[in-house]
Order: structure tokens, then C-alpha cells, then sequence
């Protein structure tokens, strides 16, 4: 009787336990090589919950098994300089591409730029910076250029653009004059990207 007793208390812990919603890591496929080893990876993470029990003669009631995922957004991304020197000899005005941005992600992704302006110095005069963004080569037409300032905004890229590699360029041109001083000016702007699809529950993992 005794024996009886441990084997129902036993059987009361394990169907308590399947009832309490728990997570684990899930097994890296890529890594399984040998049957009874599991190589876990922390990219991915599985909550059970629920149970279901039943103590009838029949007919017995179909267990329903619900499968759900939810995937998150990422980002895979390269900036291929995070500063640039100009070394400017004589007046005049002068562009070049400073910085290529190299992504893709499973979402919308925002591309938000803020406090790109002039080059300033310790005295407050200013070099005339220009901007521009985007694919390929700018336009001639200075007008179609972003004088310092204008460009700091939000640069929406949809997901169906961003399954492939997503080159964008940020392209600079600098006025420099006869009074601009020999001296060091600069400006620090930040390039900041959003996931606009991501799930609530990365926040906490």
C-alpha cells in the first residue's frame, strides 16, 4: 500500500508541474550531431504550458496541441566609417561619400538622422556643410542637396526592401571660404535605426 501511495504522490507532482507554463531553450539544429547530445542555443526559447488529463472509459476527447511563434525583428547592419577628417588646403567646395550603410532585416526598419549640421569651431564660425542620402551618386544640382540641418529626419525603409542587402549613402560637401580660419572645426551627428516591427517580449529576455 505504502508503494501504491509514492507512486500516485509522484504522478500528482508530474501533472502539477506540466500545468505551471515554463520556458527552456530550444536545441540548434546545425549543431546536433550525435542522438542524446542537444546543444542548446540562446536564440530561441520555448514557454510549455497547459495540461490535459483524463480518467474516463470513452470515448476519450481529442487533445488539442496549439503551436505558435512568434519571431522577432533583427538587423543585420555595417557602417563602413563612423568618422571622417577633411584636410583642406585652399578654399573651395569639396563632396565626397562619407559613410555607406550596409542592412537588411525581417521588418520595417527607420533610419533617423539627428544633429548632422555645419562644422563649427571653438569660436563659433562655421563651414557650410551640404548633405544628401541615398542610393547611388548624388545630383548635380546643389538645390537638391540638404543644406546643414534639413536632412535630420526620419528615413522609412519597408520591409520588402530590406530582405536584401540595402545600400544607403550618406554623401557631405563642405563650403569653405577665404575667412574660414586656420583652424579645427567639427560636428557630430548620430545615425540611429529603429526597428518598427519588434515584439514587446525582446525587451525582456
Amino acid at each position: 500500500m505504502k508503494k501504491i501511495l509514492v507512486i500516485l504522490l509522484a504522478a500528482t507532482v508530474v501533472l502539477a508541474f506540466a500545468a505551471t507554463a515554463f520556458a527552456d531553450w530550444a536545441y540548434d539544429f546545425e549543431q546536433y550531431e550525435t542522438p542524446g547530445t542537444y546543444p542548446s542555443t540562446t536564440l530561441c526559447k520555448v514557454v510549455r504550458t497547459g495540461s490535459s488529463t483524463y480518467d474516463c472509459n470513452g470515448p476519450v476527447p481529442p487533445v488539442y496541441y496549439t503551436n505558435y511563434a512568434s519571431v522577432a525583428q533583427w538587423i543585420h547592419l555595417h557602417a563602413s566609417s563612423t568618422r571622417m577628417d577633411w584636410q583642406v588646403l585652399k578654399p573651395g567646395n569639396y563632396f565626397t561619400d562619407s559613410v555607406h550603410l550596409e542592412f537588411n532585416s525581417n521588418g520595417d526598419v527607420d533610419i533617423i538622422l539627428a544633429g548632422f549640421g555645419n562644422l563649427v569651431n571653438a569660436e563659433g564660425d562655421e563651414i557650410l556643410k551640404y548633405y544628401w542620402l541615398g542610393l547611388g551618386f548624388p545630383p548635380t544640382d546643389i538645390s537638391n542637396w540638404y543644406p546643414a540641418g534639413t536632412i535630420n529626419a526620419d528615413y522609412l525603409i519597408p520591409e520588402d526592401q530590406n530582405h536584401e542587402i540595402c545600400y544607403v549613402t550618406l554623401w557631405e560637401k563642405i563650403h569653405v571660404v577665404p575667412c574660414n580660419s586656420a583652424c579645427e572645426y567639427w560636428n557630430t551627428g548620430t545615425i540611429t535605426f529603429e526597428l518598427k516591427e519588434q515584439k514587446d517580449w525582446v525587451a525582456t529576455w
